[in-house]
């Protein structure tokens, strides 16, 4: 996945936000580390 990690909306919980830049892809976040 590269420098991205993708994760569902419904399960997903994001800890470390830190620099990461979060948004939406449709019903996924990502964040770009």
């Amino acid at each position: 996945m590269g420098d991205w990690e993708v994760g569902r909306l419904g399960g997903w919980e994001i800890g470390r936000l830190g620099d990461w830049e979060i948004g939406r892809l449709g019903d996924r976040y990502v964040a770009k580390v």
